[in-house]
């Protein structure tokens, strides 16, 4: 996901993307859509360790090694 986030990082959100005119907007649009298709794979790769690691943390009881 890093390498999508260095792509889009400083795209402006909100409404600093409400300024922009129309054919800027799109021209950004699709920079992040053909990355966002070009790091799929990775992506999910990434989500479902994360899933993994959230549930491996459910699991973690804190109490159990605090004094």
């Amino acid at each position: 996901m890093m390498q999508l986030y260095e792509i889009v990082r400083d795209m402006p959100t909100h409404e600093a993307r409400k300024t922009l005119e129309k054919k800027e907007k799109m021209s950004l649009d699709l920079k992040r859509e053909s990355a966002e298709a070009k790091f799929e794979q990775d992506i999910l790769e990434e989500l479902h360790q994360l899933l993994d690691d959230v549930k491996n943390l459910e699991c973690f009881n804190v109490r159990d090694y605090l004094g």
